[in-house]
């Protein structure tokens, strides 16, 4: 029984896709050899198609039953010969792939990390500006003030005694002067300021596949299937590249 499968990728929203798949009426005149279709009810249809390999060599109907509509991901038929003892079916499929990783400007990740060797705050770091902090010197004890002073006054620059300020062991670090407090404020806005924007990459393309067998009865069956595969190949492909294409052409 030959059996082909044929899938493209469109860059559109898969509810659009699947808006116009589940319309024949949309695709129908698509089909290599197509003649006309005739509507029976919701899930059935009658196909008349002609061909010229095989049993296709002349106009052929075809009863077409969908036997699951499971939208938008997938419509699976089935095809009935009613002028040929030919049967089959298919299956669309519409699936979107997964989404890549957001395209960020300057090529770092705005989880903390890069592509290539940088600078910055957040790629250092590998958090974002809005959690970094500004660490100040651990408070000095007793005996590193004692050994600060004895090292100036030995190198003459020091005063010649210890006021109560150096001997304290005040655990709490100092208020940053005003000017300081200014600088590292804008240390922090300015990575924040710099933090890399992230662009909006392409919309994950779906991928549309459609899957046909056909399997020729008969006693010229083994014969006739070995004409079909390529003949269904050939009609497969070209169907869902016309409806890319159409798709392309409403949806831009």
């Amino acid at each position: 029984m030959p059996e082909v499968t044929y899938q493209t990728s469109l860059e559109l929203p898969v509810d659009k896709i699947w808006d116009f798949v589940q319309d024949m009426n949309n695709w129908a005149p698509f089909m290599t050899g197509y003649q006309s279709h005739e509507i029976k009810s919701e899930t059935r249809s009658i196909w008349t198609l002609k061909g010229d390999v095989g049993i296709l060599s002349r106009t052929v109907q075809l009863d077409v039953n969908v036997t699951e509509w499971a939208g938008p991901e997938r419509v699976v038929f089935t095809l009935k010969g009613l002028n040929e003892d030919v049967d089959g079916g298919g299956t669309f499929t519409m699936r979107q792939t997964p989404a890549a990783a957001p395209a960020v400007a300057g090529g770092v990740d705005p989880r903390g990390s890069a592509d290539s060797e940088g600078s910055g705050a957040m790629a250092l770091s590998g958090r974002a500006p809005s959690e970094l902090s500004v660490e100040r010197p651990a408070p000095k004890g007793l005996w590193h003030r004692f050994v600060a002073w004895l090292m100036r006054a030995m190198t003459g620059g020091a005063k010649k005694s210890m006021k109560d300020d150096d001997l304290r062991d005040d655990p709490a670090s100092p208020a940053p002067s005003a000017s300081a407090a200014g600088v590292e404020t804008a240390g922090v806005e300015g990575a924040a300021r710099s933090r890399p924007a992230e662009r909006s990459g392409p919309a994950a393309p779906v991928v549309l596949e459609l899957k046909l067998r056909m399997d020729a009865g008969g006693p010229m069956a083994p014969m006739l299937n070995a004409m079909l595969g390529p003949a269904c190949a050939e009609a497969t492909e070209a169907l869902v590249d016309s409806i890319a294409a159409r798709l392309k052409v409403l949806h831009g």
